[in-house]
């Protein structure tokens, strides 16, 4: 019988490098993004909701029903306007911001809309 001297990866060590690379691969695609503005950090719902998790605003798939909680909680956000603004001038393509989806924003920009209506649109 042939022992192997390495230990087998552990479930911790694959899921820590996973993270790892998206932090890396955020970290890039975030480089040429300007700051957001300070309020969002201040005031945002989405900052510290006790009942979802941050993954909420960035689903991996579509719109499920934990997104469509974090765009619920968009709705009564005091920095609502300026999120969906801040997020139409970065060009985000990635997240919940605002209370609106990849493709609700694509849709507002591509759209002839006064951009006042943009937030109540999605209200």
């Amino acid at each position: 019988m042939t022992r192997h001297s390495a230990e087998p990866t552990s479930t911790r060590t694959t899921a820590k490098s996973r993270y790892m690379a998206l932090a890396r691969e955020l970290a890039r695609a975030w480089a040429d993004t300007p700051p957001a503005p300070r309020e969002l950090y201040q005031e945002g719902h989405c900052r510290s909701h006790p009942d979802l998790p941050p993954e909420a605003w960035f689903p991996a798939q579509g719109l499920g029903e934990v997104a469509r909680q974090a765009r619920k909680v968009c709705r009564s956000c005091p920095v609502r306007d300026i999120c969906l603004a801040w997020a139409l001038e970065a060009q985000i393509a990635d997240g919940i911001w605002g209370g609106t989806s990849p493709t609700d924003r694509k849709w507002i920009t591509t759209s002839d809309i006064p951009a006042y209506l943009h937030s109540e649109a999605f209200a």
